[in-house]
């Protein structure tokens, strides 16, 4: 899946800079949808390498690590998605396509997958928290930690906050250093987790985050896809929906006869 969604970023970052391409944008532009594009195609190669290293482990001799390890692969993975996405609707709202579908594709690239990234890193966080229980001899239930469910819903009311009309006038003199910086962000994110996720890969098989440390992992996951869906949700603030289409070339104006 990773390796798709790869090549799905790759072939929309083509398009961007293919020569033909160049009458219809504006270099602002360019640069904003080509580098958000760059960050999911980095994030997911990345994020690909992190699970053919997960697949490889002994599952059976290795569990406990490998549901650690899960939780920074699913971090990486689920920025990578946001990026994608965000990407995608970056391009549907400059190509001038229909103003709902453009909304619809801002709303779900800014509120609906940070908040559904949260989510299924709680639900690896219920993992590890059931190999907890196994190592104690309880009955192995994956249920969500409370933070987990707790953070996920903050979180997507947050976001939802942060496209509305007010939010987003304050949030528009910062529109242009989030174009920049967000995706850096979500490069940055992907090589720490690729670093720390290389080094859980030489512990011990019977590795298990602590219920502190999961408790502050969870916190940490929230804090970064939150800071990335906000200057995402910033970075379009300068434009309204009714105009889509700014950066397109104009028609000449017709001088009237007298």
């Amino acid at each position: 899946m990773t390796g798709v969604l790869a090549g799905f970023a790759f072939a929309a970052l083509v398009l961007i800079l293919a020569p033909g391409s160049g009458s219809t944008r504006t270099p602002s532009w360019s640069a904003g949808a080509s580098l958000t594009l760059l960050s999911a195609l980095i994030a997911l190669i990345v994020t690909t390498l992190l699970y053919s290293l997960l697949a490889g482990e002994d599952m059976e001799a290795a569990r406990a690590r490998a549901a650690t390890v899960e939780l920074i692969d699913g971090l990486a993975f689920g920025l990578a998605v946001v990026a994608l996405f965000q990407g995608v609707a970056v391009l549907m709202r400059r190509a001038g396509v229909d103003p709902v579908a453009a909304r619809a594709a801002r709303v779900a690239g800014v509120v609906v997958f940070p908040a559904l990234a949260m989510y299924f890193v709680a639900q690896g966080a219920a993992d590890t928290e059931a190999m907890r229980a196994a190592f104690r001899g309880e009955p192995c239930v994956a249920a969500i930690p409370p933070l987990g469910a707790g953070l996920t819903v903050a979180l997507g009311l947050v976001l939802a906050v942060s496209l509305t009309s007010r939010v987003q006038a304050v949030m528009a003199a910062y529109a242009e250093r989030c174009r920049v910086w967000a995706p850096i962000l979500v490069i940055l994110a992907s090589g720490v987790a690729a670093l720390v996720a290389g080094d859980l890969g030489t512990r011990s098989p019977t590795l298990l985050l602590s219920p502190r440390a999961l408790d502050v992992f969870l916190a940490v996951s929230a804090l970064l896809l939150g800071a990335v869906g906000l200057m995402f949700s910033a970075s379009g603030a300068t434009a309204p929906d009714a105009d889509i289409i700014e950066d397109f070339p104009k028609e000449p104006a017709i001088p009237r006869r007298r």
